[in-house]
């Protein structure tokens, strides 16, 4: 298990099994774990999800036209998880949610 701190400092888990819960989804993630846990420690900007959660971005793949996107929980103050990662295109995809950190 692997676990990268979030911008609030709390470890965020990453278990094989929510791995393999991203690339099942996302297939084309399997190559992008690296910038994944980048994304999730040194994010460019965070939302709000509708249930808690975060969603960090980060204009890591802007050579493909691409954005990486980590969902996460903050489950207190020493623990966390990963939920899901994905690619994007267009950040507008996200701006209807509420901004709550820029880099």
């Amino acid at each position: 298990m692997r676990v990268v701190h979030s911008i609030n400092k709390i470890p965020i888990r990453i278990p094989k099994e929510r791995w393999d819960h991203v690339v099942l989804g996302h297939p084309e993630m399997e190559r992008f774990q690296t910038e994944v846990m980048d994304t999730l420690g040194a994010p460019d900007l965070i939302f709000e999800g509708s249930s808690g959660e975060k969603i960090a971005v980060k204009d890591y793949l802007s050579n493909l036209g691409k954005l990486i996107v980590v969902v996460y929980k903050e489950l207190n103050k020493e623990d966390g998880f990963l939920v899901t990662s994905f690619l994007i295109s267009k950040l507008s995809r996200l701006e209807k949610k509420r901004l709550i950190w820029k880099k």
